[in-house]
């Protein structure tokens, strides 16, 4: 019951938010306008080539990661696992469900321990996080997009700016010192809400501190991505209407509406927030964008996301079905079960003669 609860709660959330912007952009004609302009189907199929870029970095980023570990882990692997937890992420489970999926399955492979399985996925999910905003903060300043704004426009970039700084200080803070003292991990533990998360992710950081160049590697792969991801977003706009803000301020507006994919909704989020900051930034002729006409480039780039799952999901019918339906079957275990199922999948899995478990039982070559 609670399971039911909680999907028809967030598909409410979703719904709600679909259904305003929905309203605003007939309010504001913003349908009859797309239906004025003339498409640009060259840029269209343009944006689609960033845009598959953009998801090819991420996944080879979790890659790395995975590898600096000293877990062996192909980038054909890393393809296939990072595109599975993509599908999953088109659920009304959201970024959760994607990323509960990615760490079983890599657990599952028996080429890492639960921990490292984890942590791979943290650390791969805040470094994304974080070069959101640090990206958008160095656009910021490149393109002097806080002057002569609105107040809270203006206070939206002092946000940008002390989220990008205080998240690379608390990464220094992590990963330099040789230990922690016990009292900095219960005082942090101990901040409502979010206390056992921050505890979590530090140690998960924690164990890259030997591997900090991966690390650096690993932004730099983020920058390249969310540029590319940016001029997806770019590109689908002018293809669908003539006047859209420039592509230097794309780097602003893309990676702050990425930014609230975090909200663990299917759809929503997103879509709202790139609708809203269309309407306080110029297009490159000075003029401003109707309301509807970000929903409008929103669902374009939310369809590309549905291709791309489409197109993994036709690669990957490869993957053995028995691995698919028991990642599936995940979050409806509880910890406990889920360490009886696995212990009964070791016992029923064929051995190799030396006596070690056969990866062909477990992954389709």
């Amino acid at each position: 019951m609670k399971r039911f609860f909680t999907f028809a709660l967030k598909l409410g959330a979703s719904g709600a938010l679909i259904g305003y912007l929905v309203w605003d952009a007939i309010r504001n004609d913003a349908f009859a306008l797309l239906l004025r302009e003339d498409k640009n189907w060259g840029l269209l199929v343009a944006a689609i080539g960033f845009f598959l870029a953009s998801a090819i970095f991420c996944f080879l980023r979790w890659g790395y990661l995975v590898r600096a570990l000293g877990i062996h882990f192909a980038h054909g692997e890393a393809l296939r696992l990072g595109m599975i937890g993509y599908l999953v992420n088109l659920a009304p489970m959201g970024v959760v469900g994607g990323d509960l999926v990615k760490m079983y399955l890599l657990a599952r492979l028996e080429r890492s321990t639960p921990a490292e399985a984890v942590a791979t996925v943290l650390v791969d999910r805040a470094l994304g996080l974080y070069m959101l905003f640090a990206v958008s903060g160095l656009a910021i300043v490149w393109t002097g997009f806080w002057r002569g704004v609105s107040g809270e426009i203006a206070w939206l970039c002092y946000v940008v700016w002390g989220i990008a700084l205080g998240g690379l200080l608390g990464a220094l803070l992590i990963l330099l010192p040789p230990s922690w003292p016990l009292w900095i991990s219960g005082s942090v533990a101990r901040i409502p809400w979010v206390g056992g998360q921050l505890v979590r992710l530090g140690q998960a950081i924690r164990r890259y501190r030997a591997a900090w160049q991966v690390l650096l590697v690993c932004a730099a792969i983020t920058f390249l991505l969310d540029i590319a991801y940016a001029t997806a977003v770019y590109l689908a706009a002018k293809a669908l209407f003539s006047q859209v803000p420039s592509w230097q301020m794309h780097l602003v507006l893309a990676p702050l509406s990425n930014s609230a994919g975090v909200v663990p909704l299917p759809m929503g989020p997103f879509e709202f927030v790139l609708d809203r900051l269309y309407l306080v930034v110029p297009t490159e002729a000075g003029t401003f964008m109707q309301p509807g006409q970000g929903l409008m480039v929103a669902l374009v780039v939310r369809i590309f996301s549905i291709l791309l799952a489409v197109a993994g999901a036709v690669y990957f019918l490869g993957v053995q079905p028995q691995l698919l339906a028991s990642a599936r079957h995940l979050e409806g275990l509880t910890p406990a079960e889920n360490r009886d199922s696995r212990s009964e999948a070791e016992a029923l899995r064929p051995r190799s003669p030396q006596g070690k478990p056969s990866r062909r039982s477990v992954l389709a070559k």
